[in-house]
């Protein structure tokens, strides 16, 4: 259209042809910047390192770059160029799978870079010309150094959790926790022996329903508020096994917070003095026959 122009066979047809296919040019060029700038305000400030590697692996396009690396130190270069020669043959590996087999990945990979052993969710997808050839990969990689790192906190923290039930399965005490809806959390060996209920059987129910024939005694409430507003208590309760048989217990109520303070159970730690109390209630009857 433009020929025509410049030779100056214009006709109407011609020229709203050729103003229209400058007007939608123009369009979409003014479309792929505003996407272009629109994907650089999303990835600015994130964890997400995105780039293009030919066939030789060689990074021709860096946005974000990772590592410590600015986009000078990384375009033309290989990842043997880059990081640790174990690392660079790692990722080298998962990309040329991606070049043979035309199909994508995904992987988590850490790498050793210059602020430290770094991990990354690194998804991987071939890059292809207008023939569908396969010309390289196409890469976003996200920093996820912290999310592997709170991982990491959260399973020593579960390893300490077992290794501290463990713990109170061997004491001889009935230790139970109760959130703040009296509900069982958590029930010892000692509360199965002491007790007669199996953790399986009461987890979740109702402390109340479980340890006292009707309803709580009176003393129940006192230690409930007691515990609530000093953080613990201490006292004697009369409470029933599974079969009914009652039993009485030194009980010790323990307030447990969360992170920011706030209560969130109650731990209870019974002692059976059942046995303790008759032997001193037949020594007294004894002094008084004497």
């Amino acid at each position: 259209a433009q020929d025509y122009l410049v030779k100056g066979q214009v006709s109407g047809d011609l020229l709203v042809r050729s103003m229209r296919y400058a007007i939608e040019r123009q369009r979409a060029e003014e479309a792929l910047r505003q996407s272009e700038e629109r994907f650089r305000v999303a990835l600015k400030n994130s964890p997400i390192f995105v780039f293009n590697q030919d066939k030789e692996l060689r990074y021709t396009w860096v946005y974000n770059p990772a590592f410590g690396f600015s986009i000078e130190d990384i375009l033309g270069k290989q990842d043997g160029e880059l990081i640790a020669t174990e690392d660079a043959q790692r990722l080298t590996a998962i990309k040329y799978g991606v070049l043979t087999t035309g199909v994508g990945t995904r992987e988590e990979v850490s790498i050793n870079t210059m602020l430290g052993t770094r991990y990354y969710d690194l998804t991987i997808e071939p890059l292809r010309n207008e023939s569908q050839e396969v010309v390289g990969v196409t890469c976003a990689s996200i920093d996820i150094t912290e999310r592997q790192a709170a991982l990491r906190d959260r399973k020593l923290a579960e390893e300490k959790i077992r290794e501290q039930a463990a713990l109170l399965d061997v004491t001889t005490d009935a230790i139970l926790v109760r959130d703040l809806e009296n509900n069982i959390l958590f029930w010892n060996k000692g509360a199965e022996n002491l007790y007669g209920w199996q953790a399986q059987e009461v987890r979740g129910k109702n402390v109340s329903d479980i340890l006292y024939k009707d309803e709580d005694p009176p003393e129940v409430q006192v230690a409930l508020l007691t515990v609530v507003a000093k953080g613990k208590w201490q006292g004697e309760f009369t409470k029933v096994s599974k079969t009914g048989r009652e039993i009485l217990v030194e009980s010790r109520w323990t307030l447990v917070c969360d992170e920011e303070g706030k209560p969130k159970s109650i731990l209870t730690v019974d002692t059976d003095i059942t046995e303790k109390k008759h032997l001193q209630s037949q020594l007294r009857s004894e002094e008084h026959t004497v």
